[in-house]
């Protein structure tokens, strides 16, 4: 198990280890937030703390930031047939990561 958290700390998400790839999304909004997400399924992963969610135009996916510090902490989906969360894997402890490869566009 790893537990990463938001800045503050008041959003904590734990996954149940790494992530087989890290995402760096291409899209402009994941581009300007910094995203770097591995995927799970939604029931593997917890999230504890208070979020203030955002859903962009496309109402696909859900995106989640600290109701405090206002870090992005995960994404998770707006629709049923999604069938993963996005975890941002920048506030996690980048030396439990390290031979995760990092990718662009999965």
């Amino acid at each position: 198990m790893l537990t990463g958290q938001c800045d503050c700390g008041a959003v904590r998400v734990t996954i149940p280890g790494p992530p087989r790839r890290i995402n760096a999304c291409p899209c402009r909004y994941c581009q300007q937030i910094g995203g770097r997400w591995g995927y799970f399924r939604p029931e593997s992963v917890e999230v504890t703390g208070p979020t203030t969610p955002y859903q962009r135009a496309e109402r696909v996916i859900t995106f989640h930031h600290c109701a405090i510090c206002g870090v992005t902490t995960h994404w998770s989906p707006a629709r049923a047939d999604i069938e993963r969360i996005g975890v941002q894997m920048a506030n996690f402890d980048q030396s439990a990561l390290v031979d995760v490869p990092v990718v662009c566009g999965v």
